[in-house]
């Protein structure tokens, strides 16, 4: 995706302040279908005598070829989009000072909800439950969260999104009590180049239920920042960016491998976690008075991806990175022996993908096993682990070789970069019979 290009410059007779329509390259330039490619975005200045407009928007080919106007920079009319009058206008690809400002590292982690490893459908899961790696719902039974491939089209965000968040509301909650939420928290380690600087918040959402929403960012308990957003169309996924003023020195912040800061996107109006909008306060509340409840009615369905923090005041363009480099930065936190497209659960029904290790002892013996290593280091020093056996309903390891169980002692020296099972073998194992365990490690904030 090139924001820029040489030589891109056409005319237009559009009035108003809404979306170009391009009337063709002006002599020894060429078009920005040609330049930019069709739906892809770019950096754009409109002239207009001494008037003038920069900003970012999105090519389409057609009939006429378009340039929407997605994002002003800057303007001549106070930073707002022109409002062009009647006549012919230049509008070409240039280089605004954002485009030399090297947009910071998203600390969000799956912000384009590809990730996840726990599984795709989670059906009336419990409060603080993780679903996409590194996102909470908080909120009371009576949701089914899933993996969704409804999500903004390429023509939408100028970028291909594969999946969103997606909350579907199967019990209506009118009690206007219970906190429901979605959730990232940050890393203080991630979390402390963006401290005490100003930040911009992008995001896709959709939603069946319209009104003023709130996004909430809170450090470990003690500080708060809470903003409205409006969900304008029922169903029809929108863009949004909210600005934060940078985050006050006081308070109680972690900087190292605890929890730097929350992102809550507030879903209902809680009575017990709503509080002042536009300014850092002192207390730990996530939504304004103002939220609409979307929790209120059965088939409500609440959409989320595209999330992106960043420093400054204008949001950039999303910057994808491979699936691998996301991948890795989620184990951190959590990691499975299983395939990934395999959710955790007792008797999958084969061995694939478990650590398999050959019996050191003959039977009814206990053991020691072979040291596993993590693929990532974990962010805490000791996780916490859960087992499963392959081929039966228990957390058992499997001797494969005799078709039984071993009693399995648990994980010894578990620390954040790997662990060693123990357990006791059953009668009839001979020493390098086929052993076999799945697990999970977890080390979420």
């Amino acid at each position: 995706m090139s924001m820029l290009a040489a030589r891109v410059k056409e005319t237009t007779t559009t009035t108003g302040t809404g979306t170009l329509s391009l009337g063709g390259a002006v002599a020894g330039y060429q078009t920005f279908v040609a330049g930019i490619g069709d739906l892809q975005p770019c950096y754009y200045t409109i002239t207009e005598g001494n008037n003038w407009e920069v900003g970012i928007g999105t090519v389409t080919d057609g009939t006429p070829d378009t340039l929407s106007r997605t994002t002003i920079l800057a303007s001549s009319n106070a930073g707002a989009a022109l409002n062009l009058a009647a006549g012919t206008k230049d509008v070409f690809v240039d280089a605004p000072a954002q485009a030399f400002n090297v947009p910071s590292d998203n600390p969000i982690i799956n912000g384009n909800m590809e990730i996840w490893q726990r599984g795709t459908t989670f059906t009336n899961p419990a409060t603080a439950t993780h679903s996409a790696d590194r996102w909470i719902r908080y909120g009371p039974t009576g949701a089914t969260v899933t993996r969704s491939t409804n999500a903004p089209t390429v023509a939408q965000a100028g970028v291909l999104f594969n999946y969103s968040y997606s909350i579907d509301v199967t019990t209506a909650d009118l009690s206007g009590v219970n906190l429901h939420e979605i959730v990232q928290k940050i890393e203080g380690y991630n979390w402390r180049h963006f401290a005490q600087r100003d930040l911009v918040i992008s995001f896709w959402i959709r939603s069946t239920k319209t009104g003023i929403y709130s996004l909430g960012v809170v450090n470990n308990g003690d500080r708060y920042h809470i903003s409205e957003y409006t969900i304008n169309t029922t169903n029809t996924w929108e863009y949004k960016t909210i600005t934060i003023p940078a985050s006050p020195s006081a308070g109680t912040w972690d900087y190292t491998n605890g929890i730097g800061l929350l992102v809550r996107f507030g879903l209902v109006k809680s009575t017990t976690s709503s509080g002042t909008v536009g300014a850092w306060t002192v207390g730990n509340v996530s939504t304004s008075t103002n939220q609409v409840n979307a929790a209120d009615t059965i088939g409500n369905i609440i959409r989320l991806t595209g999330v992106k923090l960043e420093l400054g005041s204008v949001a950039n363009p999303i910057q994808f990175v491979p699936f691998e480099v996301e991948l890795a930065r989620a184990k951190r936190y959590y990691q499975k022996s299983f395939p990934y497209a395999t959710a955790p659960a007792q008797n999958t029904g084969t061995i694939t993908g478990a650590t398999v290790f050959g019996s050191p002892v003959g039977a009814s013996t206990a053991f020691t096993g072979a040291w596993v290593s993590f693929g990532v280091q974990m962010r805490a020093s000791t996780p916490s682990m859960t087992f499963y056996n392959p081929m039966a309903a228990n957390a058992e390891i499997r001797n494969d070789s005799l078709s039984t169980n071993c009693t399995i002692s648990g994980g010894v020296a578990i620390g954040e970069n790997g662990f060693v099972i123990t357990g006791t073998t059953p009668a009839a194992t001979v020493a390098g019979h086929r052993l076999a365990v799945n697990w999970t490690v977890d080390a979420e904030l």
